[in-house]
């Protein structure tokens, strides 16, 4: 019981911060194509 755990455990992390890192980057998407439709805007006018 304690081996397992003690390998799942650097997995689970592992798989936390892989799901971090792809919420950080989804929400770097996110700003960059909202300043680019700011950004798009403005030069329209």
């Amino acid at each position: 019981m304690g081996l397992v755990a003690e390998v799942k455990a650097p997995v689970v992390t592992d798989g936390l911060c892989l799901a971090s890192q792809n919420a950080v980057l989804n929400l770097a998407m996110r700003w960059r194509t909202l300043l680019a439709a700011c950004v798009g805007c403005r030069q329209k006018k």
